[in-house]
C-alpha cells in the first residue's frame, strides 16, 4: 500500500472555496462605514437645503381698506389664482378700549397685497369660529360655524351657521331642520 500512500502524497491538499460572504468582523467594519458615508451625505444634503431655502417674514405694503387690529378671527384660502385670503370676524377693540365682536369679512390678494371688503356684509358678529371652504361643481361656498359675541359686558356663545357663497358674494343662513 507504499503505491497508495504516494497517490495520497500526490495529491493536493483541498483547498476551501472562499465564500462571497465576507467574515462578519469585515461586514460589521464595512457596514459601519457605510451608516458613516451615509449619515455625512444626509449631513451634507441638510445643509445644503438650508442655506437654499431661508425663509424669512416680511411685511409687504398693503393697499385697499386694510383690516383693524383684531384676533379671534379666521383666515380661509379661497382662491388660488390669484391667491386670495378670507378674514372674517374676530374681535377688536373700540375706541374706549372694550373688546368688540367683528362683522366684517375682507379679501387679500395675495399677489397685489390689496384689501377689499368681501360680500354683502349681512355676516354675523363672531370671533373664535370655524370657516371652512367648500368647492365643488356648483361653486365655492365658504361655511362659518360657532364662535361667539362679545360686546362690552356680555359674551353669546354661537351655535348658527352662516354660509357665504364666494362665486356672487352674497351671505345666507341655510334652513337648517
Amino acid at each position: 500500500d507504499v503505491g497508495q500512500n504516494k497517490k495520497k502524497a500526490g495529491k493536493r491538499a483541498a483547498v476551501p472555496e472562499t465564500s462571497s460572504v465576507p467574515p462578519r468582523s469585515l461586514r460589521k467594519s464595512r457596514q459601519v462605514r457605510e451608516d458613516e458615508l451615509l449619515a455625512m451625505k444626509l449631513q451634507e444634503e441638510e445643509e445644503r437645503v438650508a442655506k437654499s431655502t431661508k425663509l424669512r417674514w416680511v411685511s409687504p405694503k398693503q393697499s385697499g381698506e386694510l383690516p383693524c387690529a383684531r384676533w379671534g378671527h379666521c383666515c380661509t384660502l379661497v382662491g388660488k389664482t390669484p391667491p386670495t385670503l378670507l378674514v372674517t370676524g374676530g374681535d377688536g377693540l373700540d375706541s374706549s378700549g372694550h373688546t368688540v365682536t367683528l362683522s366684517d369679512a375682507l379679501n387679500y390678494d395675495v399677489d397685489s397685497h390689496r384689501w377689499a371688503p368681501a360680500g354683502d356684509h349681512a355676516v354675523v358678529a363672531r370671533s373664535f369660529h370655524t370657516a371652512t371652504l367648500l368647492e365643488n361643481n356648483s361653486g365655492r361656498l365658504l361655511i362659518v360655524f360657532g364662535g361667539e359675541n362679545n360686546s362690552p359686558g356680555r359674551k353669546e356663545v354661537l351655535s348658527s351657521l352662516m354660509i357665504m357663497d364666494l362665486d356672487d358674494g352674497v351671505w345666507f343662513h341655510p334652513n337648517v331642520t
